[in-house]
């Protein structure tokens, strides 16, 4: 019977002893190493291919100059028009759940298919007949809710599409250069490109639609405040008109010069008001209908050449790792516990 190796003596461990030991079960090492490398490659040539597209852009200079007159005036009057800003967190309006509500809205064009069609068919969510090898879709399917009625199954469909669009879709901003980056994973290079593409489209589409609301708000203030000062001119040019008419002779009264004076003043402030609101107007009206990008794209996303998950290089590297400590923690668990001293 062969001795067995002291791997710890006189309290100390032993490397020597521990190196006799690993080279001894070196073979079913390897059997174990072996087996994790093989698992990992299959899994590594079963597991969906991601591709990523990446567009970097700039949020344009905002020119809050209109804006901050039209307060202006309508604080000169008592009045509040909102604080609200028109500069738009652009990475908060990229994850939010209306852009991907427009991406689910959209047809697309893929390699899967011949003709356009949406996420939800692009990953055949509405498939009811496909059978899954994911088991975590077994356990989501095993605890689901029982089916409701049609208008709630799409319901689910939606969700589950724009779940999947929040895990895929990422952005990123550099604070100092303020340059933001929007990283699209889909299983097609093309689709994630275009996916990517249009996300900055839809955010400026509709920070410039939300922009063009608060034009329009205050060019119904101005108009509205221009028809009041139109109105207030028109009262305090009569009151002067009818004080010349029933005090044509003044001169000798420094009352009446002194009330003359005040009226004078009050239409004079009224006429500058109103020059102003009208310039105003013109300028909240050409705010209103101008279409300023709000956006610069630096980059635009194009199909990209390779996957970037799974990471196949890194997947072998880890399973075979770790294997091979598997394979030694069970040749020492063999040899401390179960006194077996495996032979060469």
């Amino acid at each position: 019977m062969e001795e067995k190796i002291q791997i710890i003596k006189d309290d100390e461990i032993d490397l020597r002893a521990l190196a006799k030991v690993i080279w001894a079960g070196r073979r079913f090492i390897a059997l174990i190493t072996g087996a994790f490398t093989l698992i990992g490659v299959v899994h590594a040539l079963l597991a969906t291919p991601y591709y990523k597209s990446t567009l970097t852009l700039y949020p344009a200079s905002s020119d809050t100059g209109t804006r901050g007159q039209l307060q202006g005036i309508a604080a000169t009057f008592g009045m509040n028009i909102g604080g609200h800003e028109t500069n738009y967190n652009i990475p908060d309006v990229v994850k939010s759940r209306r852009i991907r509500k427009m991406i689910l809205e959209q047809h697309w064009m893929t390699e899967k298919y011949n003709y356009p069609v949406d996420l939800i068919t692009f990953w055949e969510i509405n498939d009811t007949t496909s059978i899954s090898l994911n088991p975590i879709v077994w356990v989501k399917n095993l605890l689901a809710a029982p089916t409701g009625s049609e208008e709630d199954i799409v319901k689910e469909w939606e969700e589950e599409v724009l779940e999947r669009l929040g895990d895929l879709i990422s952005v990123s901003e550099d604070r100092k250069t303020g340059l933001i980056r929007i990283d699209v994973l889909i299983e097609e290079p093309q689709l994630s490109a275009d996916v990517a593409n249009y996300i900055a489209e839809a955010a400026n589409d509709y920070i410039q639609a939300e922009n063009s609301f608060e034009a329009s708000r205050d060019r119904n203030f101005i108009e509205e405040r221009l028809t009041v000062v139109k109105d207030e001119l028109n009262k305090a040019e009569n009151e002067l008109k009818e004080f010349r008419q029933e005090n044509r002779r003044i001169a000798d009264s420094p009352e009446l010069q002194l009330e003359q004076g005040r009226l004078s003043r009050k239409v004079e402030v009224k006429q500058q008001v109103y020059i102003t609101l009208q310039q105003q107007l013109e300028l909240a009206r050409i705010t209103e209908v101008k279409q300023t990008p709000v956006i610069h794209i630096l980059d635009g996303a194009s199909a990209p050449l390779g996957t970037e998950k799974p990471r196949k290089k890194l997947i072998f590297f880890l399973f075979t790792m770790t294997g091979g400590m598997v394979g030694i923690l069970v040749n020492f668990t063999k040899y401390i516990f179960f006194n077996h001293n495996p032979k060469s």
